[in-house]
C-alpha cells in the first residue's frame, strides 16, 4: 500500500475543521491493530495544534461511533451501552496520565496496586 502524500498537509487541519463546526473523527492507519495504540497521541497532537481538548476526545470516542451509525451501542458511557472502561489518573490526552484500572465486560482485568 503506498504512503499517503503529505505535501499540502497542514497539522492544524483538525483544529480548523472543528472550529468551522465540521464533524470529524481522528484516527490512525496501519495494517494491524498495533497502530490503534496511537489514537490518543493523534488526538493530543490535534490539541497541541489548536483543537479544543474536549472536541479532540470526542473525535476518538463518540463522533466515530456516530459516523459509523453505532452510537446507540458504543462511543460514550451510558446505561445499556457496551463499554470497556479505562480509568486514568488524569485527562486521557495528558501524556502523564497513568492507567489505574481497566474493566472489560464489567470485570476488572487490571488494577494498579502502587497507589502513589
Amino acid at each position: 500500500m503506498p504512503r499517503l502524500e503529505y505535501r499540502h498537509h497542514d497539522i492544524r487541519n483538525a483544529a480548523i475543521l472543528s472550529e468551522k463546526g465540521i464533524k470529524l473523527a481522528l484516527g490512525v492507519s496501519g495494517r494491524d491493530g498495533a497502530s490503534s495504540k496511537f489514537v490518543a497521541l493523534t488526538a493530543a497532537m490535534a490539541v497541541a495544534n489548536g483543537m479544543d481538548r474536549d472536541l479532540a476526545l470526542r473525535a476518538v470516542t463518540l463522533t466515530p461511533a456516530e459516523i459509523l451509525g453505532v452510537a446507540d451501542r458504543i462511543g460514550s458511557l451510558q446505561a445499556g451501552k457496551d463499554a470497556d472502561i479505562v480509568i486514568l489518573s488524569g485527562h486521557p490526552l495528558d501524556s502523564l496520565s497513568r492507567v489505574e484500572m481497566v474493566l472489560i465486560e464489567g470485570k476488572t482485568v487490571f488494577e494498579r496496586k502502587d497507589q502513589q
